[in-house]
């Protein structure tokens, strides 16, 4: 009897396994659309009840307990990967917004370093993945590219020295897709956060912690500056605020008015007490033996100063147009104390010390 007439195949065996992984597929993608509802489900309680839809620990919950029944032959890691895009889609249906969705290039829960092995982009890095976030870094060091990384995710973080920021937001930014998120790390904000936005059509926010990468403050903030779009902005504020650093909300040129007093002063003062120990005369080991517990904490600043790359100084002393004035400021005043002292006007100085006190007080700071 001819099958071939009555419509029956003569599977091959590679056929059959096709055919066998076919209706696999088909099982897992009722499920998974069964998932999606329940997730839609819980959507509509969070939102009755005032909760917040993103939950990081309820989510690292989930993949831990995934991981852990993990049976093989699926990797960790896979079973991490493939587990987190399907939280990513199942956040989709409980909240609206380009950041809460699997798309063709990526999710929201797969973000791109640009500059992630340094130091500050690896702090980043870290944040991000204890919120369960999946974490790309492209640098000099690595064999992925910045371009072929964009290409990947949606989110887009350019963490690399102020030198080198705007080439790379010019090389990367009109890649970044449209429903995207483009944010940079630097020290300096106003001209990158043109930069993003001139040569992107995504969201745009700039960030610039307020702390070293290994800082062990408990007090730790940062500044936010908004470029483009709100949901992005909110998104990164709310990991931030969950993380318990303290998010200020800056305009971008205000940021950098502010910052030419608060690191281009402080560093420009701590390098001219550098040159002033150094043409002094006195060596180190007898400043040492000599020295008062608060000039040792001077000291130490100006050691931990200089075991910085030079770039990272000079950029928040040269780059920032606000600097200069500050600087200004900073002589002048050096000029007025000078001639107090050297006239021994002790009413004077008084009343110098007197104005101070009444700006650094503490009921001052406290209002």
């Amino acid at each position: 009897m001819n099958q071939q007439a009555f419509g029956v195949r003569d599977l091959s065996p590679l056929e059959k396994l096709r055919d066998d992984i076919d209706g696999i597929d088909g099982r897992i993608l009722s499920l998974l659309s069964e998932r999606q509802e329940v997730a839609s489900e819980i959507g509509r309680w969070k939102r009755s009840l005032g909760i917040e839809i993103f939950d990081p620990a309820r989510e690292q919950e989930v993949l831990r307990r995934l991981i852990s029944g993990n049976q093989g032959p699926l990797s960790p890691d896979s079973v991490r990967s493939i587990f987190s895009e399907i939280i990513s889609a199942a956040r989709s249906v409980q909240q609206t917004g380009p950041f809460a969705y699997l798309g063709p290039q990526g999710s929201f829960s797969k973000v791109g370093i640009i500059g992630g092995k340094g130091r500050m982009g690896a702090w980043f890095a870290g944040l991000l993945e204890e919120h369960g976030l999946e974490v790309v870094c492209a640098g000099q060091s690595t064999r992925l590219s910045s371009r072929d990384m964009v290409r990947q995710c949606r989110t887009i973080v350019v963490s690399v020295p102020i030198a080198a920021t705007f080439q790379v937001i010019r090389d990367i930014g009109p890649l970044v897709p449209r429903d995207g998120l483009l944010m940079d790390l630097t020290s300096i904000k106003k001209a990158p956060v043109e930069a993003m936005l001139r040569y992107s059509r995504s969201q745009v926010v700039g960030l610039h912690p307020l702390f070293g990468p290994a800082s062990e403050s408990t007090d730790m903030g940062i500044v936010v500056c908004p470029g483009r779009g709100q949901e992005g902005r909110a998104w990164i504020t709310g990991i931030f605020r969950k993380s318990g650093i303290r998010v200020v909300s800056l305009e971008p040129e205000a940021h950098d008015r502010m910052m030419g007093l608060i690191q281009g002063v402080n560093h420009f003062s701590t390098l001219a007490l550098a040159l002033c120990i150094k043409d002094s005369g006195y060596g180190m080991n007898e400043l040492f033996q000599c020295s008062t517990g608060t000039f040792r904490k001077r000291l130490d600043r100006i050691s931990a100063m200089l075991d910085q790359p030079p770039g990272l100084f000079g950029s928040l002393l040269m780059d920032n147009p606000f600097t200069g004035d500050f600087i200004e400021t900073y002589l002048a005043s050096c000029s007025r104390l000078k001639r107090i002292c050297s006239h021994g006007d002790q009413r004077a100085f008084e009343e110098l010390l007197e104005s101070l006190n009444g700006f650094f007080g503490k009921e001052e700071r406290e209002s």
